[in-house]
């Protein structure tokens, strides 16, 4: 299938099939994405291939998502537009299948389920933990390099024991 993806998939009877799903989601579908970047811009390029092992019956999911978001820069505050792509490798299993707990990366099915859940775990997991422009493309760059050329002026300390060596100055002198 390419093209418009549906809004909801039931993985298991798709990796039953050895279905393909290519198309774009909209981020607004993404609630939770939208709520970490503040913006709902753009479309995720999903594709997706859903398989059955032939020897194990093993069924998977494989494929790659890539979406440009709108995110603040947690350096200069400013709205930028990230890059995130992520291939996508899960193992689906049916809701109360035993046996694969050893398994990291599994989709646990009991029907169908919303497509753009999917993404949205994959994406979210793909961001980085504190989004920021590249060094040199952002505007708090000239700042940061000002800041790293300047030295600090010396300042004058004072010694804290200063006046208790006026003290012992006086004592002696008496």
């Amino acid at each position: 299938m390419s093209g418009v993806l549906p809004v909801s998939v039931d993985p298991v009877r798709l990796a039953d099939q050895s279905a393909q799903l290519r198309g774009f989601l909209p981020v607004a579908r993404m609630q939770r994405l939208v709520e970490l970047c503040g913006s709902d811009f753009g479309e995720a390029q999903v594709e997706f291939q859903f398989v059955k092992e032939a020897e194990s019956g093993l069924r998977r999911l494989q494929g790659r998502i890539r979406v440009i978001l709108d995110c603040r820069c947690e350096r200069c505050l400013e709205r930028f537009r990230l890059p995130v792509q992520t291939d996508v490798s899960l193992r689906i299993v049916s809701a109360g299948e035993r046996g694969w707990a050893d398994e990291s990366d599994v989709l646990e099915v009991d029907g169908p389920m919303a497509l753009s859940e999917i993404v949205e775990n994959e994406l979210i997991l793909a961001l980085p933990m504190v989004p920021m422009h590249p060094q040199d493309q952002c505007p708090a760059a000239t700042l940061l390099a000002k800041a790293g050329n300047e030295k600090p002026s010396p300042a004058r300390q004072e010694n804290p024991f200063g006046a208790l060596a006026a003290l012992r100055k006086k004592d002696a002198d008496k």
